[in-house]
């Protein structure tokens, strides 16, 4: 469950990088945004705060506060889609697989340092 949480967070971390400066330069741009900056903008509305960003005025916050919930959604659309593809290798290994009951027995092969069984006990009683 480890390496599906690190290769999603990888994913989302990813593609952050590319659609947060997509979404965000360009209405920056607009709103009046020096884009000699960019690189602390990027940074800054990636880590949620954009207070100390050199050149930031409130219509450039406002402007790429509106657009990071588009880019987050596009960032996710590429984890979902890793999931789906997760989850299809499951089912069709799954599938795939035999029948496992015959193998799930109470039968022991060999007793551990010949000590008995607590089941043992249970059995020759009932």
């Amino acid at each position: 469950m480890k390496q599906l949480v690190a290769i999603f967070s990888s994913i989302l971390s990813t593609r952050l990088a590319d659609t947060i400066p997509a979404a965000v330069l360009p209405v920056a741009k607009q709103a009046g945004f020096n884009p000699e900056n960019a690189a602390a903008l990027v940074a800054a509305a990636r880590n949620g705060d954009m207070s100390k960003v050199p050149g930031i005025t409130t219509e450039v916050v406002r402007a790429v506060a509106a657009v990071l919930p588009d880019a987050f959604a596009k960032a996710f659309q590429t984890v979902y889609l890793a999931s789906l593809a997760f989850g299809g290798i499951a089912i069709i290994s799954s599938l795939l697989t035999r029948n496992a009951a015959p193998y799930l027995t109470d039968e022991v092969a060999r007793k551990l340092q010949g000590n008995p069984s607590p089941l043992s006990k249970l059995r020759t009683e009932a």
